[in-house]
């Protein structure tokens, strides 16, 4: 792992998130993840050298946008995630 920050966003529309995100901030689309019904399962972006990955909610499998996720790397701490 890198030292940078990696996030992990739960969204109603990952689509829309990572227009967002592209629009306001600069944000690359670096990767896709559709579904076979056409909609988008998550989306990947990279903001200089931090990584979001945008995911679709599915509160029926345990998945909403209270769910937060980061990794914050640093010396002799090791990988700490919060959420």
């Amino acid at each position: 792992m890198s030292d940078a920050i990696a996030a992990h966003l739960v969204v109603d529309d990952p689509e829309r998130a990572a227009q967002w995100y592209a629009s306001v901030f600069g944000a690359r689309e670096t990767d896709r993840i559709p579904l076979p019904d056409g909609t988008v399962f998550a989306i990947d972006l990279t903001l200089g050298a931090t990584t979001i990955a945008l995911a679709g909610e599915y509160p029926d499998q345990g998945s909403s946008p209270e769910d937060a996720r980061w990794h914050v790397p640093g010396p002799g701490r090791g990988d700490r995630q919060r959420g």
